[in-house]
């Protein structure tokens, strides 16, 4: 009999150690296309918090910041990669992950999109309206824009840097109610022993 008990604790025990190992330690998608993209333009980085990289040189010296976020493009979210200087302007964008149509999306390059975001401060990136879209590809403009603002501000957001990396989800409380369960199932068990 102890051993049946013993399993109603073990089991949503090692579920919840899990569930709180895997969550400290979750990256998603595009924190690792992210994490590579530094990585092969020779750069060394640092994570500050989940979209948001110090990058440095080979020399060690700070080369400037790094973030991704995500927009929403006509083909759906694209994630976006912005590398600024170490004064917050933007010195590359590259988008890593879409679902944009090739030849729509391939204006982007060919009329030099990317290009005129450079040197601007991610948070001043104007609307549609304001910014030199490329026709036929505005949606794929604006998800890139979108993606770079929603990037910058979560990546310095205080309350982003300082929060724990937990996920509590649907199933994290169930796990824990699970836990829970287990442990009053033993009370009551002693209880009415007693």
């Amino acid at each position: 009999m102890p051993g049946k008990w013993l399993l109603i604790i073990l089991i949503p025990l090692l579920a919840f150690s899990s569930w709180l190992f895997g969550s400290m330690y979750f990256v998603d998608e595009n924190q690792n296309l992210a994490q590579n993209n530094i990585l092969s333009r020779g750069y060394k980085y640092e994570r500050i918090n989940p979209v948001k990289w110090c990058i440095t040189d080979s020399l060690k010296n700070n080369v400037g910041y790094a973030y991704i976020g995500t927009g929403e493009g006509y083909g759906g979210p694209m994630a976006v990669m912005t590398f600024t200087d170490t004064n917050n302007a933007i010195t590359d964008v590259e988008v890593v992950m879409h679902s944009e149509t090739h030849s729509y999306y391939q204006k982007l390059d060919e009329e030099s999109f990317f290009q005129g975001l450079l040197n601007s401060h991610p948070l001043e990136l104007k609307s549609e309206d304001e910014i030199d879209v490329i026709s036929g590809a505005t949606l794929s403009c604006n998800g890139v824009v979108e993606g770079i603002k929603s990037g910058y501000s979560k990546g310095e957001s205080n309350d982003y840097q300082n929060r724990l990396f937990l996920l509590f989800n649907d199933k994290g409380i169930v796990v824990i109610l699970l836990l829970f369960m287990g442990f009053m199932i033993i009370g009551v068990r002693r209880m009415l022993r007693a």
